[in-house]
Order: C-alpha cells, then sequence, then structure tokens
C-alpha cells in the first residue's frame, strides 16, 4: 500500500493556477477548471502558422542570400572582363630621310612610340590626326637616337607621322594594356629620353628620388596606365639630385615619361 502511494504522489503535480494536487498528465485542472497545457499546445493554429512563417523567413533568407552571392560573382565577373582589355597589334614604320609615314589607327588611351635613328643630323616626328592637327612633338634631337615617348590618345581614329631625319628611322608603335606590375620601393635607370617599366602605386603617399647627369633638359611625368598625365616630377636643366613627393588618389598601374640628356636613375619608395 505505502509503495502504491509513493508511486500515486510521483504521477502528480501542483495545479499552476490555484496550486491543488492533479495527475501529471492532466490536460485540465479538476478542481479549477484551467487548461493548463502549454501556450503552444492551447493555441495549436497560431503555433501552426507561426512555424509556417519561420520557414518562409528562412527559406526567402537563403534565397536572398543565394542571389546576393550570384549577383556579386556576376559583377566580378563583368569588372574582371572590363578591366582585362586586349592589346592592339604592334604597329612598325621605317624609312630614309624626310617622310610622312603612312595612315595607322589608333585607339583611346595609352601609347608607347620607340624610336631609332642612324643620321648626323637633326631628327624629329610630329604625330597629327585625321585633321592636320598637331597632337604631340615625339622628338627633337640632333644625331642618332634610341628612345621612346609615352603618350594619352584622347580619341580613337587615324593618325599620321611627319618625320624629319637625316639618316634611317624607325618607329615601333604599342598601346600596352597591362594588369599588373612589380610594387614599390623600386628604382629604374636609363639613358636619354625614354618610357619607364609600369609599377603597381598604392593610394596615398610615394616618394620618387630622381638623379640626372647630363647638361640639358631633364624632366618627368607621372602617368597612368590610360595615358593620363598625373604629376610633373621634375624640370630642370642639366645635372639634378632631388626628390618629389606625391599623393596618389588612386591605387593602379603607372608610368613615367622621361627626357633627358645623359644617364638617369629613378628610385621611387
Amino acid at each position: 500500500m505505502e509503495n502504491e502511494n509513493q508511486q500515486s504522489a510521483g504521477q502528480t503535480k501542483k495545479c499552476p493556477r490555484c496550486g491543488e494536487e492533479i495527475q501529471s498528465s492532466a490536460k485540465k485542472c479538476r478542481h479549477c477548471q484551467s487548461d493548463i497545457r502549454n501556450w503552444f499546445m492551447r493555441h495549436k493554429i497560431i503555433t501552426g502558422i507561426l512555424i509556417i512563417f519561420v520557414i518562409l523567413i528562412i527559406t526567402g533568407n537563403n534565397a536572398i542570400q543565394k542571389s546576393s552571392e550570384n549577383s556579386s560573382a556576376t559583377i566580378k565577373q563583368e569588372t574582371t572582363q572590363k578591366e582585362i582589355i586586349p592589346e592592339p597589334e604592334l604597329i612598325e614604320l621605317s624609312g630614309t630621310g624626310q617622310q610622312s609615314s603612312q595612315v595607322f589607327n589608333l585607339e583611346k588611351g595609352l601609347t608607347v612610340f620607340k624610336m631609332t635613328h642612324t643620321g648626323t643630323s637633326n631628327f624629329s616626328i610630329v604625330l597629327m590626326d585625321s585633321n592636320g592637327e598637331r597632337v604631340k612633338l615625339l622628338v627633337n634631337e640632333i644625331g642618332q637616337f634610341d628612345g621612346a615617348k609615352a603618350v594619352g590618345i584622347l580619341k580613337k581614329g587615324n593618325y599620321i607621322l611627319d618625320i624629319s631625319a637625316s639618316g634611317i628611322w624607325t618607329v615601333e608603335i604599342k598601346q600596352p594594356r597591362p594588369t599588373s606590375a612589380d610594387a614599390k620601393p623600386k628604382t629604374f635607370t636609363g639613358t636619354s629620353q625614354q618610357v619607364s617599366p609600369f609599377i603597381n602605386l598604392d593610394k596615398g603617399l610615394t616618394t620618387f628620388n630622381l638623379n640626372h647627369n647630363g647638361n640639358s633638359n631633364f624632366s618627368v611625368t607621372l602617368m597612368d596606365k590610360n595615358g593620363k598625365r598625373i604629376e610633373l616630377l621634375v624640370n630642370e636643366i642639366g645635372q639634378f639630385d632631388g626628390s618629389k613627393a606625391v599623393g596618389i588618389s588612386r591605387a593602379g598601374l603607372y608610368l613615367m615619361d622621361i627626357s633627358a640628356s645623359g644617364d638617369w636613375s629613378i628610385d621611387i619608395q
């Protein structure tokens, strides 16, 4: 009998409303008639609606996240495709003495002219557009020459070179479209008029240490990969040993267009 009473006591609980003893499995108090089931059991319809609502929210969030990931991947792919621009074909021209070159087509953007001359007198080349307008003086030297000039072409179209020379000359025209380059610190060296290799510069402060041992003009212009002039780093006559601090507003690839009459060096920090 004692065991049965203990078992019976273990199967009871107190009603949360009135405090009377009731069966553990009871759904309703026999004393105060209160429904003692939990809220969710007492409101099954509302509970079902809430469960469906939560499922819809989770499903919707997953769909939005997947759509966002797909959109980001698409934008990244389109951006990459936009940045990788095919490089136009190399243009090669040559001749002897004073000549007008054949007409050639240039795309908009950075263009590098590599020029040589074997004569002993004046050597000058002027770039002109299809309307006969002078675009840029590429070189103006006396005697033999082996150098380069960087130009930002503003408009796609046909162009021509007006050449004055006393010997054999050659011109190679490249329109580089780089996607990568070495980062600073970097040092470039050369002789006379040249175009430096590309360098990758971060946004912020960059210092250019420049040296020249010639006796004539020494000028260096910083340009971006699209041929846009960014900063004139130096423009002096004769020997030079100095530096220039520049605030780079946008990270990217840059180069320098150099005019010199002797050996030069540029240390970029």
